[in-house]
């Protein structure tokens, strides 16, 4: 799919529900996973399906690899990420990094590279983790409905 202008999202494909202003659909290989440590079932679960991830990293990332970088296509929304969110321990802000486990976005993961955003899906996983059964909720498409709890 082409990409649309910056500030506008693209239209994904695959995704099987809309995708949020503030997400990034990407695929990332399992070499990707293991830098980032966010492999899918390990530490990424159903049950806490995201990990923060420095700026700078993903940023180091980008340089390091080029075009080849997996997070290539999402630079310019990381670095228009505010600083001073999440600080991780190298100074700079963290980003969410979610595992799609249903690929409701039509890919593997999504970046979330909106503080709002992120906020949303940090509080919907720790209110699914204090219901009933963590994670039950239905995958990222969940986000998109306002939970009757």
């Amino acid at each position: 799919t082409g990409r649309a202008a910056f500030g506008a999202m693209p239209e994904w494909e695959n995704a099987r529900v809309p995708v949020p202003e503030g997400a990034y659909p990407l695929f990332l290989t399992n070499t990707t996973q293991a830098n980032f440590k966010c492999r899918e079932r390990e530490d990424c679960t159903s049950a806490q399906p995201y990990v923060f991830v420095s700026k700078k990293v993903f940023l180091d990332d980008i340089q390091f690899r080029g075009v080849i970088s997996d997070f290539h296509p999402t630079k310019k929304y990381i670095e228009k990420y505010p600083d001073g969110v999440d600080v991780q321990e190298d100074g700079t802000s963290g980003l969410l990094l979610v595992w799609d486990e249903d690929e409701d976005y039509g890919q593997n993961f999504y970046l979330v590279h909106s503080v709002e955003l992120k906020e949303a899906v940090v509080a919907k996983w720790a209110a699914a983790g204090e219901g009933d059964a963590a994670g039950e909720s239905g995958g990222a498409g969940a986000m998109e409905e306002e939970e009757e709890e």
